[in-house]
């Protein structure tokens, strides 16, 4: 019998608290994981987990590919109809995201999350405005006792439903950043333990737990385009396809400015990253509308988009980049498709020109619409209602 809760273990025990990795660990396999811990996951959520004299401390010469090897073991595992090991997935994908030093290992969890996100709907980045408030570690602790607390009374029959409903509204209602999401999730998966298919307050526990798993992948996605770190490129050009898959046209309309950023940035711009999402507009296209933005407005924008595409075809040094936005320009436009920029160029001007006459506002390239938001302005629907489009 297989535990993936013994794999979940195992990796808290691979990182510190900080993301990095340990070079000697004591793993546990899944006899000894279901004898110490009683198949149970709770324990080890915030601390260290306790020790076994089956434990056999482990040398490691790669930490980072044992650190692939036990998420793939995790992730292997079919989570689509158990709450509980989704919600593990997600909590370590996004942990790894965040704070793990190996490319490959963010870049494997970025994917992962992708069919996740797919399948719950988590279609857009979230970020936090760096000026955001949001509750901090003694806050989610206390949010969390709470829910503990109201969830046993109301399970025991000496408390009222409508306390552990207050508790989950008092979460709802929070500011968190990825790590506190991710904190949470597991903590409340860990609720659902013993509840049989009829029991009452399956559904809406599990309601909420999605929700909170939607939220945590939006966040991790943010998390995943905002990389800096070294080979960071690869985790971002990972997070492009991954929300072009679960979120198709729209989705990758609402990177545009990313790739506006980019293309400002000159020769500090990220090619991995410029590429990727090039690839994902000739693939897609853009959407016939986009939810929440006025569609005149979004003429506009699109107008704008299209001199950002020819302006890359025209000045990026790398030739690469200049076919994909070529190509790109050829797929949103429907004009016959041509790999040289001088036509898409003589198109452009034609095109501002015929606008111009018949009292349209041309967009030069580099202009960006009001409603289109920097990639570094927040991202979340609470910030920002057209998600930066």
């Amino acid at each position: 019998m297989e535990y993936p809760a013994a794999h979940f273990e195992n990796l808290e025990r691979l990182h510190t608290p900080s993301g990095k990795h340990h070079y000697t660990v004591r793993f546990r396999g899944d006899v000894e994981h279901a004898l110490g811990q009683n198949a149970s996951i709770r324990g080890f959520r915030f601390g260290a987990p306790s020790s076994s004299r089956a434990d056999r401390p482990t040398q490691l010469s790669n930490p980072s590919e044992t650190c692939m090897k036990l998420l793939d073991d995790l992730l292997d595992r079919d989570s689509a109809r158990n709450p509980r090991l989704e919600a593990m997935q997600v909590a370590w994908c996004s942990r790894i995201i965040e704070t793990d030093p190996s490319v490959l290992s963010r870049e494997r969890a970025v994917r992962a999350l992708s069919l996740i996100g797919t399948r719950r709907g988590a279609r857009e980045p979230y970020r936090l405005r760096v000026d955001a408030p949001r509750s901090g570690a003694e806050d989610i602790a206390v949010l969390l006792d709470n829910l503990n607390a109201s969830w046993k009374a109301a399970r025991e029959g000496g408390g009222s439903t409508e306390a552990w409903k207050d508790s989950m509204a008092a979460i709802e209602q929070a500011s968190f950043d990825l790590g506190g999401y991710r904190r949470i999730l597991p903590v409340v998966a860990d609720l659902l333990e013993g509840l049989q298919a009829d029991d009452p307050m399956l559904e809406s526990l599990t309601a909420f737990l999605q929700e909170l798993e939607v939220t945590t992948i939006c966040f991790a996605f943010g998390q995943a385009l905002s990389e800096k770190t070294f080979g960071g490129s690869v985790v971002r050009g990972a997070a492009v396809r991954a929300l072009g898959e679960a979120g198709g046209e729209v989705a990758i309309a609402r990177l545009m400015p990313y790739l506006r950023a980019e293309h400002e940035s000159g020769q500090e711009r990220d090619p991995y990253m410029v590429s990727a999402l090039l690839s994902k507009v000739a693939e897609l296209g853009f959407p016939a509308e986009i939810p929440g933005l006025d569609p005149g407005e979004y003429l506009n924008i699109q107008e704008n988009w299209y001199s950002l595409m020819v302006s890359i075809a025209v000045t990026d040094p790398d030739s690469g980049l200049r076919v994909k936005a070529c190509q790109a320009l050829a797929k949103v436009t429907g004009q016959p498709s041509t790999l040289r920029e001088e036509e898409w160029e003589d198109w452009l001007y034609a095109r501002v020109n015929a606008r111009a006459m018949t009292g349209g506002q041309a967009s030069p390239a580099s202009a960006a619409p009001k409603s289109e938001a920097s990639p570094d302005s927040a991202t979340n629907p609470a910030d920002s209602a057209d998600g930066g489009s």
